[in-house]
């Protein structure tokens, strides 16, 4: 962590966004062989970028709304999953494609405890040339890590339900 700190914060910046950017690189290129056969390549891969502004907006949308019945834990995932690799390869990469776009919109948030919040921190760095108090910063980290958790609990009852409501 000390290591991290003492870098630029342009280079922490970067090195922040390495992740979600992988993931959202790797939701394109699924989606871009899955259409490409369609409409070629490099038309499948314009298209890709275009599906990911409206996926990752209702991706926060629903984040922001806090609707749980939108989000998928990890029962739900598994379960879609399977049935993923029941279908064949063609559903294997869209739900390949769906799980990176979910991943890179989460991680992306503004909540300290996620990559958005950390880009977010280093940014009031840059405009104000100092840390936050460390205080607040664990503080921060705390409470959006709490709410990460409950809403993990919360997302799994609810997957638990629906599986033994069929």
């Amino acid at each position: 962590q000390e290591a991290f700190v003492r870098l630029h914060p342009v280079k922490r910046v970067i090195i922040t966004l390495a992740g979600p950017t992988a993931n959202l690189a790797a939701a394109v290129l699924c989606v871009s062989i899955l259409r490409g056969e369609d409409m070629g390549y490099w038309s499948a891969a314009l298209h890709a970028v275009s599906v990911t502004g409206q996926v990752i907006e209702q991706t926060w949308r629903a984040m922001a709304l806090l609707d749980i019945q939108r989000f998928h834990g990890p029962v739900d995932i598994a379960v879609q999953a399977q049935e993923a690799f029941m279908g064949g390869w063609r559903d294997v990469l869209i739900f390949s494609a769906v799980g990176h776009y979910g991943i890179f919109a989460l991680n992306m948030l503004p909540l300290p405890v996620l990559d958005g919040g950390r880009a977010i921190m280093i940014a009031y760095e840059i405009i104000t040339g100092r840390l936050l108090p460390e205080q607040v910063r664990k503080t921060a980290l705390i409470a959006s890590a709490m709410f990460l958790f409950l809403l993990l609990v919360a997302v799994t009852f609810k997957d638990l339900g629906q599986i033994m409501t069929k």
